[in-house]
């Protein structure tokens, strides 16, 4: 067999996908942008804690414009390693589209957190595993995180999810 036969080996690594619904906020109906609610801090303390018990490392946490989601996003910063870029990034608000953030995940090397919002994160959750256009493949409580692990041809299993404590 010559040089140019041999089968192609991906040069990318597996890399992890946590995606998070933001704590809880107080009053989401109120006019405005709320900020998380003292059971939401807690909740995604929790969380955190949880995280960081089991090993959890990233190199990035991104997160809505949303107050809520930017506040969990720091908690979760502050609790997995104060080091840890966390980046507003567009495109990641309830209603926003999925396609263009899964068309970059695909170029993604390091492990990454991205906090956001329903209905969107159920979207994201249904196109990494099947496509955009099926019903979502489950609830997402607020604070929760579930873990995504790249398979190969750009492929995602789902891990694990875990919930804030009632």
């Amino acid at each position: 067999m010559e040089l140019t036969d041999r089968p192609r080996e991906s040069k990318k690594r597996l890399m992890k996908l946590y995606l998070v619904r933001h704590g809880e906020a107080v009053h989401l109906d109120m006019e405005g942008d709320p900020p998380l609610s003292p059971k939401g801090c807690h909740d995604v303390r929790q969380i955190a804690a949880r995280l960081v018990e089991e090993g959890v490392r990233v190199d990035q946490i991104l997160h809505s414009f949303k107050l809520r989601a930017a506040q969990t996003a720091g908690i979760l910063a502050s609790e997995l390693a104060d080091t840890v870029p966390v980046k507003e990034k567009s495109g990641l608000g309830p209603s926003d589209q999925v396609d263009p953030l899964l068309d970059e995940i695909v170029d993604w090397n390091d492990d990454c957190m991205v906090v956001g919002h329903l209905p969107f994160l159920q979207k994201l959750c249904a196109g990494l595993v099947a496509d955009t256009g099926s019903d979502p493949p489950f609830r997402i409580p607020t604070g929760s995180v579930i873990c995504f692990e790249s398979g190969k041809e750009d492929s995602w299993v789902f891990r694990w999810i875990v919930r804030p404590e009632p």
